[in-house]
């Protein structure tokens, strides 16, 4: 199992928290959102990719509910040990599932260096790596991750999974999905642009999409607020 650096050491752990935090919070709008609509329930968020957590946590303080899913062994052993033992948040359950197109897939979990240094963000199932480091994990489907939430409709998304994203996504019903935030990462087999152009467009049936390069704010079309109101990027257009 990949132990990554950032979390071997606890200045270094502090470090990480602390830059990921900042990071959540710029890329992930995160507020009362029944506030804009009445309809919108602050019910149950996902977060898929939850590496240490701080997503979790922001949530936490939103939602009823918040379900996360961490790959990694060690990193989601952290997740829990901050989320559930330090912050003593009884909101939240972290799964050390990877979310997959399917359920019941093992994968090889790599992880390349960077800057002379095994890093949690780099760590994808998706990208074949040069690095020899890897952890099998088991998959776990968006169909599942539905059921295992206990819920009809997922109100928050958020899906940062290295490259995931579009097996995750793609030819899926996304109906059942109130806020949906990501990365988007280079595709394993396509161009860049193109992969990016369709898995936008795919999310554009349901969703108004407020997008930068690699970062996408969606909001499902039910509701009486768009995406633009709430992120920094430029509104998709089909």
């Amino acid at each position: 199992m990949i132990i990554f650096d950032e979390i071997k050491d606890k200045n270094k752990l502090s470090l990480w928290w602390n830059k990921m935090l900042v990071d959540v919070k710029h890329s992930y709008p995160m507020i009362n959102f029944s506030q804009l609509d009445k309809n919108f329930k602050m019910d149950v968020a996902v977060d898929v990719g939850c590496n240490i957590g701080c997503f979790s946590y922001i949530a936490s303080a939103h939602f009823k509910k918040v379900i996360s899913f961490e790959p990694g062994y060690y990193t989601s052993v952290v997740a829990r040990m901050r989320l559930n033992q330090k912050e003593k948040l009884n909101n939240v359950f972290v799964h050390n599932l990877a979310v997959g197109e399917n359920t019941g897939d093992v994968l090889k979990l790599s992880c390349a260096s960077y800057n002379g240094e095994l890093n949690s963000g780099n760590a994808s199932t998706t990208y074949v790596s040069d690095d020899d480091k890897y952890e099998l994990v088991t998959t776990i489907s968006l169909e599942k991750v539905f059921e295992l939430s206990e819920t009809q409709f997922i109100d928050y998304l958020k899906i940062d999974c290295e490259g995931a994203e579009y097996a995750i996504l793609m030819n899926k019903d996304l109906s059942n999905i109130g806020i949906m935030a990501g990365e988007i990462h280079r595709h394993p087999n396509k161009d860049f642009d193109t992969a990016r152009r369709e898995l936008l467009q795919h999310l554009s049936t349901n969703f108004s999409i407020s997008c930068t390069k690699h970062n996408f704010f969606a909001v499902n079309k039910r509701f009486n607020f768009d995406a633009n109101s709430l992120f920094f990027g430029d509104s998709y257009e089909t």
